[in-house]
């Protein structure tokens, strides 16, 4: 009987261990993205020039205007061109509150633009995984914000 006990508490401890890990892996994931979100917003605007962002299957790309209507990989820092999020995480992106897909292969165009007079295409962008998820927001202009985990619903 006591065995039966030990080996039950032995189980919920893995189990809210691995709640545990699984939020502080999603916070850790959305703490990345909004910084490097923060950080091409600013080289958008300190240096003067349009960026895009690219969202599809499980990357963010940064990408600049090149010839008329096309868009090419932003020619910076590696680290700045693309950000992969970990498999076990999704992303939704909503555009003037409407859900927008997220497809599988990268889109021609970006869905979001930063412009380099500060202003950004309004969006809200969710991250998610099996502990909850975390929207990153932007209205149009300003830093992009960072809210709390909300917890899954599972």
């Amino acid at each position: 009987m006591v065995v039966v006990v030990i080996a039950g508490i032995l189980v919920t401890m893995a189990v809210l261990s691995l709640g545990d890990h699984a939020r502080q892996k999603l916070e850790d994931e959305a703490r990345q993205l909004h910084a490097w979100l923060m950080l091409l917003q600013d080289t958008s605007l300190i240096e003067g020039r349009t960026l895009g962002l690219r969202l599809h299957d499980h990357d963010i790309e940064a990408l600049q205007p090149a010839r008329e209507g096309t868009w090419v990989p932003f020619d910076a820092d590696a680290r700045l061109r693309e950000h992969t999020l970990p498999e076990d995480m999704t992303l939704r992106l909503y555009l003037d509150g409407e859900a927008a897909s997220i497809p599988s292969e990268p889109p021609e165009q970006p869905q979001i633009l930063l412009w380099s007079s500060g202003e950004i295409t309004p969006f809200e962008l969710w991250l998610a995984n099996s502990a909850g998820k975390i929207a990153l927001d932007n209205p149009g202009a300003g830093p992009t914000r960072m809210g709390a985990v909300q917890e899954s619903d599972q």
